[in-house]
């Protein structure tokens, strides 16, 4: 969950994350590219360090004596290494605390949003992996969209 609300990867990418993406050393974690994303490297929160430690050290060795040897980063309790059910049961346990959470693509667009206050488009572009930079550009909009959305429901004229 960390992964997907501190560097903002799609469910894709967390897929596709390996041990060696993983730098606990310098607190970064390697999100490798694909067809439609560019590779990046982002900062790790000092919280996520600790707990990814523990993770990898600890908690993914017993993991691993289920799903067979495997470089994957994540593996579900089963042993998996498909992570969609594992995901699916975090969302909805997540929904029951945080019921306007829709799904892991509300979390990154949350992110991506979020990064659009606080750095500059091109810095945004990497972070979110994107080739081009009118993706990026679309969260502005959309930002900008919800905004009119909650004038419209609020506003006292209306």
């Amino acid at each position: 969950l960390g992964v997907l609300i501190y560097q903002g990867v799609t469910t894709e990418e967390l897929h596709r994350l390996d041990v060696g993406h993983v730098d606990l050393q310098e607190g970064t974690l390697y999100v490798p590219g694909g067809p439609r994303r560019n590779s990046r490297t982002l900062a790790l929160q000092s919280v996520q360090v600790l707990d990814l430690e523990r993770y990898i050290k600890r908690i993914r060795p017993q993991l691993v004596k289920r799903s067979g040897p495997t470089e994957r980063l994540f593996i579900s309790m089963e042993g998996s290494l498909n992570l969609k059910n594992s995901l699916h049961h975090m969302l909805r346990r997540l929904k029951r605390i945080y019921p306007e959470i829709k799904n892991a693509q509300q979390i990154r667009q949350s992110v991506v949003t979020h990064w659009l206050k606080t750095h500059n488009l091109r810095e945004v572009q990497y972070m979110a992996g994107h080739r081009w930079v009118s993706s990026t550009e679309r969260y502005q909009q959309n930002n900008l969209e919800d905004l009119q959305k909650e004038i419209n429901r609020y506003h006292p004229l209306r």
